[in-house]
């Protein structure tokens, strides 16, 4: 028999990518006068849930200028995306787009699949037996 051996968030990580577990732009980078409709998408918290369902309603975007500014916050298709920030903490999705970039509310996570499934992870983050086993 194989024995499960714990692994943490960063060990998991897609270490392809340059920012595999990284937050979003400080406040000042992005400001809500630069949402557009049309662009790349911008993941806030609004977008995010308890249950780990991505909310497409209040979607904002970004131009691919300001975009490449602040690529260090990019996210790919099933990134997780989770809140970080309040009473909002732990609100979290896959993201469901090709590519996009995450708000300074929020940490993305990008997992290397050969060693882990995202959406495992994302139904492991949503648990409620998670909540329960950690005292």
């Amino acid at each position: 028999m194989t024995r499960f051996t714990p692994k943490t968030l960063d060990e998991i990580s897609d270490r392809a990518k340059a920012f595999p577990i990284v937050d979003g732009p400080f406040g000042t980078q992005l400001r809500a006068e630069e949402y557009q409709p049309q662009g790349v998408p911008l993941v806030r918290v609004t977008n995010l849930s308890f249950e780990g369902d991505f909310s497409y309603e209040n979607l904002v975007f970004i131009s691919e200028e300001k975009a490449a500014e602040i690529r260090r916050s990019e996210v790919f298709q099933d990134d997780i995306i989770v809140a970080k920030t309040g009473a909002t903490i732990g609100k979290c999705a896959l993201f469901p787009f090709a590519r996009g970039v995450i708000a300074s509310s929020c940490i993305k996570i990008s997992v290397d699949r050969a060693k882990a499934d995202p959406r495992f992870l994302l139904h492991c983050f949503v648990s409620p037996e998670r909540a329960e086993s950690n005292p």
